[in-house]
């Protein structure tokens, strides 16, 4: 698992810290402000809550794992995200 790869835990979210060989343990963030691949074509504003689709990120609830809130309005290709706040 690439350094800065975005994983599911559970409900929530997780980025890996660094490398994670196959089979081994590795270090994973589970707080912190991230900047991450955004999915979706709509504007996100700070504050709004957002999700991680499999993907990115997206304002879309639905079926997708809470990923924190943006903390500053969202770029075309790219979201800063406050992770499991």
């Amino acid at each position: 698992i690439e350094a800065g790869t975005i994983l599911t835990i559970g409900k929530r979210i997780g980025v890996a810290a660094t490398l994670i060989q196959p089979k081994a343990l590795g270090a994973v963030d589970v707080v912190g402000v991230f900047t991450m691949p955004k999915t979706s074509t709509n504007a996100i504003t700070m504050g709004t809550p957002v999700y991680f689709d499999g993907t990115g990120i997206t304002e879309t609830a639905s079926t997708n794992v809470l990923a924190g809130y943006a903390v500053a309005a969202a770029g075309a290709k790219e979201i800063l995200v406050k992770i499991n706040a």
